[in-house]
């Protein structure tokens, strides 16, 4: 049985959001509570763990702004508490410049962006206003979706991925170990989060993480959790993600990258639920069930002896195997319908609605990226789109790659080439978006759905910086 705190049912959205502000250093925690409620946010402060777990309990937030490092713990541990609220929040993570990479690796497990200190206040307030409208569009949309019924974005009629689906429902009630596989972008991670709400844990937590995003160093102590003084830099004892999803289900991606000198330490939890801390000397038991995937050949590596053979046969007691999408290129048209509005609604626009010849185009690509980079292709068309019904026209990233797979014999050559086209739709894309809002580039940047870091990026990457007197900037903010 899950130890998590129990949560109020979410408050109705009120129009002066919620902050939860999460920081130990008073006079810091105080100014950005002064900066916010200048700006009409409704601030509750915390100063540490402790007293944030209690405000995410009795007062669910809109968003949440937390420090990384605290008296009694990490800010990523909040991650996890708030994933299990009714609408998880949005976590925006403080950082000084040593954890830097500690911030991204947290922004793999759900973190919405990081900051680093000292805070630039109008880039916070923009942060702010960005993950909010994000969180309101995506809330709006799953609340269709559930009015609609079905499962998100598992959408399709191939029978080969019906029976994964299938599968997938028939072993979530139980407790056995299930091993996804299937290329990268062809839904693993909403496969698992599929059967963990088919679960006797579905009102428990569900913790997604990356083993391809933590570096070996930091590895051990992500996972199992470390006591203080275990190393240089451990002031505290921390909770691994093993511990942090006791009573819930715990879902390990890319696991064949997890370091081998790891492995055996996993297999243990696997076989009697016990695990001890980096530098402790007590068992400390945990109730997970896990679920893994790859995008490997799993038994491949165990036979090269770089993945436990033990832990492999563990872990794969039921294993799924997901389609490319190339393979099931019938599902196409209603999972390209079904992801084009997806992403309207989340703009807030009215229904958008493929064409014939658009839908031709997307069925003769081969999409190496799978439903992911289908996704990807169909955001930017429902962001830049003008009317209710997408063209081939509209779609002007894939023609060029359509007609590259249909001549090109030499695959070392395709990432040279998809790089290229890349290039060339991005940049059109950044010119579109700085045309439309007369070049105010942190509206190009809200209206793109990336950071104003990243459109500068891109900017000078394709020389395209406006300082240096670029075509196609029409001037504006900077």
């Amino acid at each position: 049985m899950s130890n998590a705190p129990a949560f109020k049912a979410a408050r109705p959205h009120d129009v002066r959001a919620c902050v939860l502000l999460l920081e130990d250093r008073e006079t810091l925690r105080r100014s950005l509570a002064r900066l916010l409620s200048e700006r009409q946010y409704v601030v509750r402060e915390a100063p540490n763990l402790a007293h944030a777990r209690e405000e995410l309990a009795n007062h669910p937030p809109d968003i949440i702004v937390a420090d990384l490092k605290l008296p009694d713990g990490e800010g990523t541990e909040l991650l996890v508490l708030a994933q299990q609220l009714p609408k998880p929040p949005p976590v925006v993570l403080l950082t000084a410049y040593g954890s830097v990479e500690t911030a991204v690796s947290a922004m793999k497990q759900g973190a919405y962006d990081f900051l680093t200190k000292p805070v630039d206040s109008e880039h916070l307030i923009l942060v702010l206003q960005r993950a909010l409208e994000e969180s309101r569009r995506r809330w709006r949309f799953e609340a269709l979706s559930q009015s609609q019924g079905g499962e998100p974005d598992l959408v399709g009629s191939n029978r080969a991925f019906l029976e994964v689906i299938a599968r997938g429902r028939a072993v979530a009630p139980t407790e056995t170990t299930v091993l996804v596989l299937g290329e990268s972008g062809t839904g693993k991670e909403l496969l698992a989060r599929l059967i963990h709400r088919h679960s006797t844990r579905r009102d428990s937590v569900f913790v997604p993480v990356n083993c391809a995003a933590i570096s070996a160093s930091l590895a051990e102590s992500a996972l199992f959790g470390h006591e203080r003084g275990a190393f240089t830099g451990a002031r505290d004892r921390h909770r691994g993600w093993f511990e942090l999803a006791h009573g819930g289900t715990l879902f390990l991606d890319e696991v064949g990258d997890l370091d081998p000198s790891l492995q055996g330490k996993f297999l243990r939890i696997l076989e009697d639920g016990t695990l001890q801390r980096v530098g402790g000397s007590q068992w400390v038991k945990v109730d997970v069930r896990v679920i893994a995937a790859s995008n490997r050949d799993l038994s491949a590596d165990v036979a090269s002896g770089r993945f436990r053979g033990d832990l492999y046969y563990r872990l794969a007691v039921f294993p799924l195997a997901l389609p490319p999408l190339r393979d099931r290129l019938d599902d196409i048209p209603p999972l390209a319908n079904h992801l084009l509005n997806r992403h309207a609604a989340m703009l807030g626009r009215g229904s958008l609605a493929l064409s014939d010849g658009a839908l031709d185009l997307l069925t003769r690509y081969h999409w190496p990226g799978n439903v992911r980079e289908l996704a990807n292709v169909l955001e930017r068309t429902a962001i830049l789109s003008r009317g209710p019904v997408i063209t081939p026209e509209m779609l002007p990233a894939l023609q060029p790659l359509v007609a590259m797979a249909a001549t090109t014999r030499r695959d070392e050559d395709l990432p040279s080439q998809v790089a290229a086209v890349v290039e060339r739709v991005e940049r059109e894309a950044i010119l579109r978006a700085l045309e439309r809002t007369s070049g105010r580039r942190n509206e190009a940047a809200r209206l793109l759905g990336i950071t104003y870091r990243t459109l500068l990026n891109k900017l000078n990457a394709y020389g395209m910086d406006p300082q240096k007197g670029s075509p196609g900037f029409r001037g504006g903010e900077s």
